[in-house]
């Protein structure tokens, strides 16, 4: 058999299939445009808004709740009363002794008496929202206990007190209390402009402008980016007129 010498020389069409993700190919005047699909737009997520800064004003302790009948008892309940398993008081805390009506929340010492008939645990929360799966403090009978926490207010100003299992007697001291505060600044100082003090004699004016200096022009020069939010009072800014003083020169006769 002779093979043909032809066959060598013909040319080898290999058909290679290029993919690109979910292109798409169009033939153009003989020519193969390659259009690749748009990027996905990102989406922009603004970052929620935080809780109001508050300041924590230390104060001499105010007891809110004693449920003991014992001298200063009851405190906070109309009649000495044990609370009962599974039982809830709300105590109001906001507005009564040095505690301020607008308090957003309260640093409180929570004392169980000895007398606790089971062991048992305290939940303290918000009044008016729902109960957390917390403790605030443990009773064990013939034990003193007691144990410091920080507590948002709830509705009127109120604090909810829950007892898990017996009956316990429970004293709650307030120690602290906080206000809302929202002035940005990083200092808050007293502020004294002195404006311009302007001399006219006949035809020559000159003026002189006094620039604030020392802490004054420190202040003046923080930006708003490395302010830091503090609780502070208004800044006091303190603002001299402009002092005009014309001299006439009259030529003698």
């Amino acid at each position: 058999m002779t093979q043909d010498p032809s066959a060598s020389s013909r040319p080898t069409f290999i058909r290679t299939a290029i993919v690109v993700g979910a292109a798409v190919v169009a033939a153009l005047g003989g020519g193969i445009a390659i259009a690749a699909n748009a990027p996905t737009p990102k989406q922009v997520v603004s970052p929620p808004t935080g809780p109001t800064p508050a300041v924590l004003v230390g104060i001499t302790p105010v007891r809110v709740l004693d449920t003991r009948g014992a001298a200063g008892g009851p405190i906070g309940i109309p009649a000495a009363k044990k609370l009962g398993a599974g039982e809830t008081l709300d105590v109001a805390v906001a507005g009564v002794g040095a505690i301020p009506t607008n308090a957003t929340a309260v640093a409180v010492n929570i004392t169980i008496d000895e007398d606790a008939t089971l062991k048992s645990f305290l939940t303290i929360w918000p009044a008016g929202q729902v109960r957390p799966n917390a403790s605030a403090n443990n009773a064990e009978p013939g034990l003193v206990a007691a144990n410091s926490a920080i507590f948002e207010l709830g509705a009127d100003g109120k604090l909810s007190v829950f007892n898990q299992l017996g009956s316990v007697n429970v004293i709650l001291d307030v120690t602290g209390y906080f206000v809302s505060c929202g002035l940005t600044v990083s200092d808050a100082p007293t502020t004294t402009t002195t404006a311009a003090t302007t001399t006219t004699t006949g035809a020559t004016t000159t003026t002189t402008t006094t620039a604030p200096t020392g802490a004054q022009a420190a202040a003046a020069a923080v930006t708003p980016a490395a302010a830091a939010v503090v609780c502070a009072p208004t800044p006091t800014t303190t603002t001299t007129a402009p002092t005009t003083t014309t001299t006439t020169t009259t030529a003698a006769p």
